[in-house]
């Protein structure tokens, strides 16, 4: 599927999310008051990731990598734009580590009252995203319509 030639036709996609770590990276360490800046880099890159797959993979625009602006910069996410980029992120962590742990695990214990609430509030963030990207009208939906049959 993530073939070099497949991947080709993609390079400007991942240099502009690769442009836009950099210009965020620097804005963080600009942002620093002390002599040494702190930054997660693997956040960042899990930020930069979920931008360019949802992008790539799925056909619509994420700003996960704009949450990591620090605050108050003209650039940056509001409040609520940010919460929905990151509420994304973590359904996406969680149905990844549930669907991990349901392969190989006897049936019922998919069903104990926790895993199976927090199966389904995860479940409806995604679709309340996917809805959001659909009904926005900007991107194909027939990419998105696959990535809610997944």
């Amino acid at each position: 599927l993530f073939s070099d030639k497949f991947l080709l036709g993609y390079s400007e996609q991942v240099q502009e999310k690769a442009d836009l770590l950099r210009f965020i990276l620097n804005e963080r360490i600009k942002d620093t008051k002390s002599s040494e800046a702190e930054c997660d880099i693997q956040h960042c890159l899990k930020l930069a990731t979920l931008d360019i797959i949802g992008s790539i993979g799925f056909g619509f625009k994420s700003n996960a990598l704009m949450t990591y602006l620090p605050e108050g910069h003209p650039r940056a996410l509001s409040k609520a734009e940010a919460a929905n980029e990151l509420k994304f992120l973590e359904a996406s962590e969680v149905l990844f580590l549930e669907t991990q742990q349901r392969t190989g695990e006897p049936k019922p214990l998919r069903y104990l009252p926790h895993r199976l609430m927090r199966w389904w509030r995860t479940m409806g963030d995604l679709n309340k995203r996917i809805d959001e990207v659909l009904s926005s009208g900007k991107q194909d939906s027939s990419k998105l319509n696959m990535l809610k049959a997944l």
